[in-house]
């Protein structure tokens, strides 16, 4: 008997696959430091990529557990179930990678593996879903030729998606194209999966109740298109939108779930299909897989936010304000400035830097510390605030971070 793995010829799949200029001092009379916009618009391309790659990660963290719902009571997906964790392990290469080159200031190619990411994981995740249901199919009687023949025909609609997107050249043009030819093809799979599950359970050849994957990364492009076509829009000053799909419920199951996506994500997609660095036709493929058309839940309303111009009680009046302004104010500056006309303007920058969701363990002088890292007027920027001691929760520094530091920051957020 041929194993699921000759099947779907899921070998083919597997793929083996800065700190601010200085300027020279002023002989004129210091003046006031511009004011640091505190409402800005949303995330710069390089944030927004950082954000982007880790919500991917998050999504793919969600999915990949649920390789051990392979059923391999028949001795038959073994490998297959061996074929997922490869696939994910690749992946999470490809999501590494994207960090490194986005700490090396190499957005580009950063961009180019985002794009595949953001293609790739929907698309796992739907075969997944019916290698679950046919594992179990299987172990409930139906007969083998006929599950192969089901994911035979899903290999071949999807199969060419996963080699454009991780087959390591990551170009542009080869997923657009793997994109719009087959995105009708995986369409009739998403369509078609809930019908094969109800008419398995109707015909008593699978007693337990099937398990239907969903991924964050299809809700999140489906609940911007939905909001964008709702003319909501997004925006910093909105609080996080909640959406409803009403085909996100359990295999055969009815009803509707509501997910909150997370405001930076689609304010992170807003700015980089803006820019044109996401692909519309690749991230697409999201809306492809989508069932239903989802909705905006409630009335959405102006969130109250009195911006980075309130006083912080972690920053204000505390020994890392002092610190971090003579020791690393003038590279922000860019020169050294009296605290008379800029020390305004460095608190607005460390408080717009300690509301980023760019969390990470870090430390300083051997102390733990709890670190953001912000991207703020186009560089990168860190705030850390101790973690133990008397002095719990203040402020212990703020700089601009090099590039080895950049780097080992963006891989431990990584993981």
């Amino acid at each position: 008997m041929r194993s699921a793995v000759a099947v779907l010829g899921v070998a083919a799949l597997l793929c083996s696959c800065a700190t601010s200029g200085r300027r020279p001092p002023s002989a004129r009379r210091e003046h006031p430091a511009p004011a640091v916009d505190s409402t800005a618009s949303g995330p710069d391309d390089a944030e927004a990529t950082l954000i982007l790659l880790l919500y991917w990660r998050k999504q793919a963290d969600e999915v990949k557990p649920h390789i051990a719902d392979i059923s391999n009571r028949s001795k038959l997906f073994g490998e297959l179930a061996d074929h997922y964790r490869s696939l994910f392990d690749e992946m999470e290469r490809v999501q590494r990678g994207g960090l490194e080159m986005l700490a090396q200031g190499d957005q580009d190619r950063a961009v180019a593996r985002l794009n595949a990411l953001w293609m790739a994981l929907p698309v796992a995740t739907l075969q997944l879903n019916y290698v679950i249901l046919a594992s179990h199919a299987e172990d409930a009687g139906m007969v083998t030729t006929d599950w192969m023949a089901i994911l035979g025909d899903m290999s071949r609609r999807t199969a060419p998606v996963l080699k454009a997107a991780l087959g390591g050249k990551f170009d542009r043009h080869e997923m657009e194209t793997a994109a719009h030819q087959h995105r009708a093809l995986i369409a009739e799979l998403e369509e078609n999966f809930p019908k094969i599950q109800a008419a398995l359970a109707k015909g008593g050849r699978w007693a337990e109740r099937g398990i239907y994957v969903a991924d964050g990364v299809t809700m999140a492009i489906a609940a911007y298109d939905a909001l964008a076509l709702l003319g909501r829009g997004v925006g910093p000053r909105l609080p996080p939108p909640a959406v409803r799909f009403p085909a996100l419920a359990g295999a055969g199951g009815v009803g509707a779930s509501v997910v909150v996506i997370p405001l930076e994500v689609l304010e992170s997609l807003r700015e980089l299909i803006r820019l044109g660095a996401l692909s519309t036709a690749t991230i697409s493929m999201g809306l492809t897989l989508m069932t239903g058309k989802p909705e905006a839940v409630g009335k959405q309303r102006q969130a109250s936010d009195q911006g980075a111009s309130a006083p912080d009680p972690r920053i204000d009046g505390t020994d890392g304000l002092q610190h971090s302004w003579g020791q690393h104010a003038h590279e922000w500056f860019g020169r050294k400035v009296n605290a008379s006309t800029h020390l305004e303007a460095w608190k607005v920058v460390l408080r717009r830097a300690a509301r980023s969701t760019q969390i990470l363990e870090w430390d300083t002088n051997s102390r733990p510390t709890v670190a953001h890292l912000a991207r703020i007027e186009g560089k990168w920027f860190v705030v850390q605030f101790w973690k133990q001691g008397d002095k719990t929760g203040e402020l212990a520094t703020a700089f601009i971070p090099n590039q080895a530091q950049l780097g080992a920051m963006l891989r431990r957020l990584g993981h």
